[in-house]
């Protein structure tokens, strides 16, 4: 049910600028990058617009995220505060994101307690008392990581950004063909700087080839006998 209530041209813009980031992150991501609309139009009960991103099925309801997936949302969750950053400057800023920065947060922390980190990978013995600590500057890394890589995405899409808001401001929504319009035109989806997990990888690879030569040198040439 839509809410008729009047707002400011600022308000309007603040509200589309919010749901404007979180659909150009998200479409940045395959596992996020099906954009099925994006709205400002307040609803009952809801002050904020919507972005509605469709996954796959069996992903969101088994909840079968991989590591990269997870560092994804985060990143998507922290785009309103971001481009809030960029668009308005840091003595600026609003509450407005504050709801998404909050999730993101939640499952930062959730991410390192499921052994997902780099650090903290394949460990289970969290709960004593001096990792704790550790646990919460490791999510902060994380939320470190994924609100920088959200800058880096919209700085690269300002054309793409410009162009959602003042769609949004006009039309009040964009359908999935508009917005994938508004991508092909204006869009800058490039690759990313590797993640965090990325670099783990590499790093185990490069590991296990020097172990590999270190292990076929070990091995005694035999000799021919005549």
């Amino acid at each position: 049910m839509l809410d008729r209530k009047e707002r400011s041209p600022d308000t309007w813009k603040q509200v589309a600028i919010n749901e404007a980031a979180m659909a150009v992150v998200g479409v940045n991501f395959p596992d996020l990058g099906n954009i099925e609309f994006v709205t400002i139009a307040p609803r009952a009960g809801r002050e904020l617009g919507y972005v509605r991103m469709k996954m796959n099925a069996i992903t969101f309801n088994e909840g079968m995220f991989t590591r990269q997936s997870l560092l994804n949302r985060i990143t998507v969750q922290l785009a309103p505060r971001a481009a809030d950053e960029l668009w308005h400057g840091e003595d600026q800023l609003s509450t407005i994101w504050a709801e998404t920065a909050d999730s993101a947060r939640s499952a930062a922390r959730t991410l390192v307690l499921g052994g997902f980190s780099e650090k903290h990978h394949g460990v289970s013995n969290f709960w004593v008392a001096d990792r704790i600590n550790n646990i919460d500057l490791e999510a902060l890394r994380i939320l470190s990581f994924c609100y920088e890589r959200a800058k880096e995405i919209l700085q690269q899409n300002r054309k793409l950004m410009d162009a959602v808001v003042d769609g949004l401001i006009r039309k009040k929504s964009l359908s999935k063909q508009e917005f994938l319009h508004l991508v092909k035109l204006h869009g800058s989806i490039k690759p990313m700087s590797p993640s965090i997990i990325d670099l783990r990888i590499a790093k185990r690879a490069k590991f296990d080839e020097e172990m590999m030569k270190k292990n076929q040198k070990k091995i005694p040439v035999g000799s021919n006998s005549s």
